[in-house]
């Protein structure tokens, strides 16, 4: 088994991606949230469900969301992970400028151990590290 050292490096991979216009959730996660008059969404890579329906149900965050998650696995195999290593994972992403720039993001990536160590990263959409 690899070192859990490399989930820290997994952590701050998919925040990067996924703060980025390359994960194709932007601009339609931001356009959303304002809609429904919120400032963050949280996206559970390790649950039956990977956000809320009212998201899922808008075919380019549905589609985007499990390529996401898709590109997550990948990481955590590229790793030499199972995916039963990881125990969670989590993606906060929080829109501060919605009125002007749905695409203005941070993300906030968390992933959890099977043996409970924790990793967190907060990127913002520009890639600076918060």
């Amino acid at each position: 088994m690899p070192s859990y050292k490399r989930l820290k490096s997994i952590t701050q991979s998919i925040a990067h991606h996924s703060s980025s216009a390359l994960s194709f959730v932007h601009p339609h996660l931001g356009e959303e949230c304002k809609k429904q008059n919120r400032t963050s969404i949280t996206v559970d890579f390790t649950s039956k469900d990977i956000c809320e329906d009212s998201f899922l149900k808008i075919e380019e965050i549905n589609l985007s969301l499990h390529n996401l998650k898709e590109t997550f696995y990948d990481l955590i195999t590229k790793e030499g992970f199972e995916c039963s290593d990881v125990k969670s994972a989590i993606l906060i992403f929080t829109f501060m400028e919605l009125e002007t720039d749905p695409y203005w993001n941070n993300c906030t990536a968390h992933i959890k151990s099977k043996d409970n160590r924790e990793y967190e990263y907060e990127v913002s959409c520009v890639g600076k590290t918060i």
